[in-house]
C-alpha cells in the first residue's frame, strides 16, 4: 500500500530525527552542517566510533563506490606522533604536498629574519608546529581505509567525497604478448603495473583539484608557489559556513559532495553537504547502537 503521508509531513519527520551525538546547525539553510564534539587528538574509543560511522556513512551515500574518498592531512598533525608512519607509507600512498587555507589567509612562508633573530635571542619560543601550518598532503594513491586508520584522530585530516571525473580515465594499455615475454621487459612488467601508473598520472588532472586551486587560491594567483600547486584545500571551521558568501559555499560543493574535517578550533569533527543528510546520519547511528556501538562522550 503506497504511503499517503503528505511530503511536507515526511520532511517534518525527517527534520526531527535525532542525530546524537552530532549537533545539527538548524539555522543554516545554505547547506547542511553537523558537528561532532570530540577530543583532538581523539581518544581511541572516539576514534574507533568515528571511523566506523564514516565507513557506514560513505556506504550509504555511495553504495556502489560511485564517489571517491579524497583524503588530506595537515603537516602539523603528522609531526611528531605520525611522522614515522607517514614516512614508512609514503611509497604506497604517494602523498602530494599542497597548501590548506583559512579564508583570506596569506600564503604559508618560511620564518622571516625578525622571527629567527627573536628565537635566537630567546625572546620568542621556538614552536615547530607554528611553521608547519598551512602545509598539507593529498594521498594520490587510494587506500582510504588504511589511511584513515593510520592518520585519523590527530586533528588534521579532511575527507572530500568527490564524483569521478570521466575526462581523466586513462585509456587501456595493450602490451603485445611478445613484449611481455621479452627478457628486456619481462621482469619490469611483472613488478610494475603500467595501467596503474597511467591511472595515477591521469588522476592529478582531476577537475576537483583544478577547481580547488581556482576557487580557494584567490589573491595568490601572481605568486610562484601558487602556480606550482596542484590544489588548495579549504581549511574551514563551522563558523565559515555561516560567515562566508553563499557563492563560496556553493563552490565548495561544486568540488565535493561531502566535506568532513577534523577541526581543532571547533573541538571536534564537522560534516557538511549540500544534500540532505539527516535521515542517513540517523539511520547509521541507530544501526551502530543496535550493534552495541555507542559514542563515548567524555571518554
Amino acid at each position: 500500500m503506497p504511503d499517503s503521508t503528505p511530503p511536507s509531513r515526511l520532511s517534518e519527520i525527517a527534520a526531527n530525527l535525532p542525530v546524537d551525538p552530532f549537533r545539527h546547525a538548524a539555522n543554516l539553510t545554505r547547506c547542511e552542517l553537523y558537528w561532532l564534539p570530540a577530543s583532538l587528538p581523539a581518544t581511541e574509543a572516539q576514534r574507533r566510533w568515528t571511523l566506523q560511522f564514516l565507513t557506514e556513512l560513505v556506504k550509504g551515500l555511495a553504495p556502489k563506490g560511485e564517489l571517491s574518498r579524497e583524503l588530506f592531512i595537515e603537516l602539523e598533525a603528522i609531526y611528531p606522533d605520525r611522522q614515522d608512519e607517514f614516512i614508512q607509507t609514503a611509497m604506497d600512498f604517494n602523498p602530494v604536498m599542497g597548501f590548506s587555507r583559512r579564508p583570506g589567509a596569506p600564503l604559508p612562508s618560511i620564518p622571516n629574519s625578525e622571527d629567527i633573530a627573536a628565537i635566537r635571542r630567546q625572546e620568542k619560543e621556538f614552536v615547530l608546529k607554528s611553521f608547519l601550518q598551512g602545509i598539507c598532503y593529498w594521498f594520490l594513491r587510494k587506500a582510504p581505509d588504511k589511511q584513515l586508520e593510520l592518520f585519523w584522530g590527530f586533528g588534521g585530516m579532511t575527507m572530500l567525497l568527490v564524483k569521478p571525473d570521466p575526462s581523466v580515465q586513462p585509456p587501456p594499455i595493450e602490451i603485445p604478448p611478445g613484449v611481455k615475454k621479452h627478457p628486456a621487459f619481462k621482469a619490469a612488467l611483472e613488478k610494475f603495473d603500467l595501467q596503474e601508473a597511467l591511472g595515477t598520472a591521469f588522476t592529478v588532472q582531476s577537475g576537483f583539484l583544478r577547481k580547488s586551486k581556482e576557487y580557494f587560491g584567490t589573491g595568490w594567483e601572481s605568486r610562484l608557489e601558487y602556480k606550482a600547486l596542484l590544489y588548495i584545500l579549504p581549511k574551514w571551521q563551522s563558523r565559515d559556513f555561516f560567515s562566508l558568501p553563499e557563492d563560496a559555499v556553493n563552490q565548495l560543493f561544486e568540488i565535493c559532495e561531502l566535506f568532513v574535517a577534523e577541526s581543532p578550533a571547533d573541538k571536534g569533527v564537522i560534516l557538511a553537504s549540500k544534500k540532505p543528510l539527516r535521515t542517513l546520519i540517523h539511520d547509521v547511528i541507530v544501526r551502530m547502537r543496535e550493534a552495541g556501538f555507542h559514542f563515548p562522550d567524555g571518554a
